[in-house]
């Protein structure tokens, strides 16, 4: 194997090193992959937890009406706070 190096040295039969890319042009497909990951993750979520989302909301409504009747038959409410 040693001998194959050598030989390869003397005679210029060795292969030509690459070139390495600029740090822009190698950082191009990782950082692509991962906006695609994040992007389609964060749409699996939202599909996923759609019901449960969409739970959550309607009773932050319920609380917030009742709250709001609550300072309105306090008389606390004020334009600001409704």
């Amino acid at each position: 194997m040693a001998e194959k190096i050598i030989h390869s040295l003397i005679y210029d039969d060795h292969p030509i090193p690459k070139k390495s890319r600029a740090l822009k042009e190698r950082l191009k497909v990782p950082v692509g992959i991962a906006l695609v990951l994040i992007f389609v993750s964060g749409l699996i979520y939202k599909y996923a937890n759609y019901k449960e989302e969409g739970r959550v909301r309607r009773s932050w409504k319920r609380l917030k009406a009742a709250n709001t009747i609550r300072r309105i038959n306090n008389g606390t409410a004020t334009a600001n706070t409704l």
